[in-house]
């Protein structure tokens, strides 16, 4: 059970890097980006901000997914639920007429 987030005192300052404020962060994740910035030769202001950039632009890609569905349309999927044969199409027609 995760305990209740802690009230800053009146006079208590949050911590943040570089205007990102860090102090919810678990110590895990500040020092795996410590390593990454180490390994890349950034900040972990950097990688912060790349990693919302990242965020924002998956974000706005999910949301204009359903603009790209194309949707078709009820009459042709209810007309073969309904028992038209799908082989009874030009073949079946033109095999009658000869």
């Amino acid at each position: 059970m995760k305990s209740l987030p802690q009230r800053l005192p009146d006079n208590g300052i949050p911590f943040t890097i570089d205007g990102w404020r860090v102090d919810g962060l678990p110590r895990e994740m500040l020092l795996r980006l410590r390593k990454l910035a180490d390994r890349k030769g950034s900040t972990v202001a950097d990688e912060l901000h790349d990693g919302m950039a990242q965020w924002l632009a998956k974000r706005e890609a999910e949301s204009k997914l359903p603009a790209k569905i194309i949707q078709f349309p009820r009459q042709l999927l209810t007309s073969r639920k309904i028992g038209h044969d799908t082989n009874s199409g030009p073949a079946k027609i033109n095999a009658a007429l000869i």
